[in-house]
């Protein structure tokens, strides 16, 4: 503040000594000399004004750019502790861009990415091909951005129907299919079924209007934790159970099954974590124990998946897939509590490492996507039979068919045949009578016949005789007479 006031100071009295020398050379000079010196004075006041404000403005900004420098400075440690964690020790935990990354990746590995809320936009019944449109996808232009569902074509992915559940939001509650995205569009896709599909999906994906699907990347895997974190009261996580996994719920799925099926799963479901059986298969009863000594186990497989590999874990567990690889070996400490198979537990127990907390029982996970491949196959495998026996039953119904026709025709036939042999018979029993009075006709004749041959044996002598006597008296006539 003391140095404006200095400046103005000195300032007028410049001005005044400028007055001063002027009002004494205005007596030697001319009038044109004088007003290019009041001029140039006025100017250069103009000039030392905006040195002076240019001055002013350099000192701000240089301030202003140390600052920015250091608070630049400072968001780039923040930016650097955000994307790789701060340094030092104790801080191995902290929240970092790298570390959620990877957990996210690993969540993602295992749920994939999913699309809720897409409307069936169009179905074609005849190519299987149906339209599907994004919520919220309003873009346009040629600079318009890539989709923001990010869809590739070809890619698989799984279709849920979604309906309201009981708290006020959309569920899956249906499985629709396996789909391959045929065609990308920046709000919608095409897709087609990569499986057939059964009757209930055919209705519900081609005519259907009026549902929501949801789409899943990864077929949703089957985990404990998902279901013992439903309620903490047992009776409450029951009834949750049989709610979600019975038939004619909200969900409204349909009975598939006989009743004792759906039991038998649900009773599955519900004694998960709780005491085992009796009668329960070693591999489905698991030990909790507890350390007593440090441990630690690979998790990582001794070579890594190449890209061409998908399968996330080998035979024995251990992780394929890089980020689901630790690079070390998981550790645990005395008095952390992990859950293992009896056999494992054994060992650890015997060894002195761990003791045992309790026995539980842990139901057989299910694998849906293979389940689902199984069971189309096995339904494509019944169709084909069904067919073969179909055809072979529609042969076997057509040489039934012929088989009643000839019997119908020998029936008739042989009804023809009776009545021919009753004519026949009544022609027989005719000529039989004809034939007995033919017989005693010939008897009768024949008797008859030897009488008149008798008779004419008699004739015959007779004229025999007759004969003679002309003849002998023809001789003794022409005896007497002589010549």
């Amino acid at each position: 503040m003391g140095n404006a006031l200095y400046a103005q100071v000195l300032g007028v009295l410049l001005l005044f000594a400028f007055l001063f020398f002027i009002f004494l050379a205005a007596k030697g000079w001319r009038w044109h000399h004088v007003t290019a010196l009041v001029l140039i004075f006025f100017s250069s006041l103009m000039f030392v004004f905006l040195a002076a404000s240019v001055l002013k403005t350099h000192t701000v900004w240089q301030k202003r750019h140390q600052q920015l420098a250091t608070e630049l400075e400072q968001e780039l440690q923040k930016t650097s502790d955000l994307r790789f964690g701060p340094l030092g020790p104790g801080n191995e935990q902290a929240d970092s861009v790298r570390r959620l990354r990877n957990e996210l990746e690993r969540v993602i590995n295992d749920r994939g990415r999913v699309w809720r809320d897409v409307q069936k936009a169009n179905a074609d019944q005849q190519s299987g091909q149906v339209t599907l449109r994004f919520p919220d996808r309003n873009i346009t232009g040629v600079d318009a951005p890539p989709p923001l569902h990010r869809l590739q074509p070809s890619t698989i992915v799984f279709a849920f129907k979604e309906v309201d559940s009981p708290e006020g939001w959309k569920a899956p509650a249906r499985f629709l299919g396996e789909f391959v995205v045929q065609d990308v569009q920046p709000d919608s896709v095409v897709v087609t079924p990569s499986l057939p599909l059964d009757p209930y999906q055919v209705n519900e994906v081609m005519t259907n209007d009026g549902l929501t699907w949801a789409l899943y990347e990864v077929m949703p895997n089957d985990a404990y934790f998902k279901w013992a974190s439903l309620a903490d009261d047992p009776a409450v996580r029951e009834t949750m159970i049989r709610e979600l996994l019975m038939p004619g719920g909200w969900h409204g799925r349909p009975a598939m099954a006989p009743p004792e099926k759906y039991e038998e799963v649900v009773s599955q479901f519900i004694r998960d974590g709780q005491e085992p059986a009796p009668d329960d298969p070693p591999e489905r009863t698991w030990v909790v124990v507890e350390l007593t000594q440090p441990w630690k186990v690979d998790v990582d497989a001794p070579e890594a998946a190449t890209q061409e590999q998908t399968r996330q874990f080998d035979v024995a567990g251990l992780a394929l897939l890089p980020q689901l690889r630790q690079g070390a070996a998981s550790e645990f400490e005395p008095g952390d509590q992990i859950e293992l198979d009896a056999e494992a537990a054994e060992r650890l127990i015997s060894q002195g490492i761990a003791k045992r907390i309790k026995t539980i029982y842990r139901r057989p996970l299910r694998d849906y996507t293979y389940s689902f491949d199984e069971s189309n196959r096995r339904i494509r495998g019944l169709n084909e039979r069904v067919r073969l026996v179909t055809k072979a039953n529609n042969t076997l119904q057509g040489a039934i068919d012929k088989a009643k026709g000839q019997i119908t025709y020998r029936t008739d036939e042989k009804t023809k045949l009776g009545e021919d042999l009753q004519h026949i018979n009544q022609e027989r029993d005719a000529m039989k009578q004809h034939l007995a009075a033919l017989q005693t006709s010939y008897k009768d004749l024949l008797g008859n016949l030897r009488a008149l041959f008798t008779e004419n044996l008699e004739l015959v002598d007779r004229l025999r005789r007759i004969e003679q006597a002309v003849v002998d008296a023809i001789q003794q006539q022409l005896a007497n007479t002589g010549p």
